[in-house]
C-alpha cells in the first residue's frame, strides 16, 4: 500500500517523503530502499523474530520449561527504520548476519536464572547505531561465508544431547 500511496503522490505532482509522508510495515527490499531515496519516511518491522521465539517456546518446552506460563515471559518489540538509522539495519539484513546471532542464550532452557527474553533485533545483536559499530558490522559482513546447518545450530545448539 506504501507504494501505491508513493505512485499516487508522484502522479499528482508531489513529492514523498517532502510534501506527503509516507511509512510503511515491513521490512521488504523495496521499502528500505525506498527510504535511503527519501521517498518513504519509516518502516517498521521486526515481526519476523516471532519464528525465533517460537522455535525457542518449543526448545524450552522439550525440556520442561513452559515460555507461555506466567512469570516466564518473553517479548519483542517491533522497531522503526528511518533515515537516521537505516544504515545500521541495512548492514544487518545481509543474510549471514543473522546466522551469527546465539539463539541458545535466550533459551530458558540454558539461562535458568532468566525469566524472559527480548526478541528484539538491535538487543539480540547487541548493536548500537555507532559508527564504529556500524564499521564493525560491515567489516564482519564482509568476509562471512556461513552455511544452512551454521544456522541451525546456532538456533539450537546442536541436539538436546549435546
Amino acid at each position: 500500500m506504501a507504494f501505491g500511496a508513493i505512485n499516487a503522490i508522484k502522479r499528482m505532482g508531489l513529492i514523498p517523503g517532502k510534501d506527503i509522508f509516507v511509512g510503511g510495515f515491513d521490512w521488504i527490499k523495496e521499502g528500505i530502499n525506498s527510504i535511503k531515496k527519501n521517498e518513504m519516511t519509516a518502516a517498521v518491522g521486526g515481526h519476523f523474530m516471532m519464528g525465533a521465539w517460537g522455535l525457542l517456546a518449543i526448545y524450552d518446552k522439550e525440556f520442561g520449561i513452559d515460555r507461555l506460563k506466567k512469570g516466564n515471559e518473553s517479548t519483542f518489540e517491533l522497531e522503526l527504520i528511518e533515515s537516521d538509522n537505516i544504515a545500521t539495519y541495512s548492514a544487518l539484513f545481509n543474510q549471514n548476519f543473522l546466522m551469527e546471532v546465539d539463539f541458545k542464550r535466550l533459551s530458558l532452557f540454558h539461562s535458568p536464572t532468566q525469566t524472559s527474553s527480548s526478541f528484539k533485533l538491535t538487543d539480540i545483536l547487541k548493536v548500537d547505531t555507532t559508527d564504529t559499530t556500524k564499521k564493525q558490522i560491515q567489516t564482519k559482513l564482509s568476509g562471512q561465508n556461513n552455511s544452512k546447518s551454521d544456522l541451525n545450530r546456532s538456533l539450537l545448539g546442536g541436539s538436546k544431547y549435546d
